[in-house]
Order: structure tokens, then sequence, then C-alpha cells
């Protein structure tokens, strides 16, 4: 797939999503409270887990804009959430960038792989 063809692949994904662009906007918030927990305690655990159940419409619309190229469905939603997994756990909020411009890079990238 030539640069361009993947540029466009991302802009319409972005544009798709982003339509609401506030409507993450609390996640940086919970990810903010997830720092300030000792990663292994299970109020870590519950925080990440309404973290990624919160954010979990989102990795599957990024999932089905990759439907019907090969791959199952099911398939793409999970590796889509794993790219969801991964930008938690590397999403900095004291940066203070909008969660969903750092995390759709990072589940498509995971999706292209």
């Amino acid at each position: 797939m030539s640069v361009s063809l993947l540029e466009n692949d991302s802009r319409e994904v972005t544009e798709s999503v982003e339509a609401s662009p506030d409507e993450y906007a609390d996640v940086v918030v919970m990810v903010a409270a997830l720092r300030q927990l000792p990663p292994d305690s299970d109020a870590y655990a519950r925080q990440l887990e309404r973290i990624v159940l919160r954010c979990c419409p989102l990795a599957d619309r990024v999932a089905r804009h990759f439907d019907r190229r090969g791959e199952n469905l099911e398939d793409l939603i999970q590796v889509a959430r794993v790219g969801l997994l991964q930008a938690v756990n590397r999403f900095d909020p004291a940066r203070g960038s909008r969660f969903v411009a750092f995390a759709l890079p990072t589940m498509m990238g995971e999706l292209r792989r």
C-alpha cells in the first residue's frame, strides 16, 4: 500500500471517529487518576478496566473501518483493542493532548501490521 493511501486511510478514520472530539475528553481525567494508583493494586485494575470499557466503542469504530479487507471483523476488533490498551498505557495526560489524537494512530498501527 502506498504512503498516500495510508495517509488517506488515516484521514478518513480520523474524520469519522472525531466527529465529536470532546466525546472522550473525560478519558484524560480517568488516565490521570490511574497514574496516581499503585500499578499492582485492585483499584488500578478497576480504573484501567473502566477506561478500556469507556473507549471500546472507539476501538470498534476504527476496526470496522478496516473491515472487508480480508480479515475477520472480530479479529480486527481484538487487534484494535490491543492498540487501545497500549495507548492507555503510554498516554501522558500531563502533555495536554487529547486522548483520541494519541490513541487513533496507535490503534491504526496495530491494525496495519
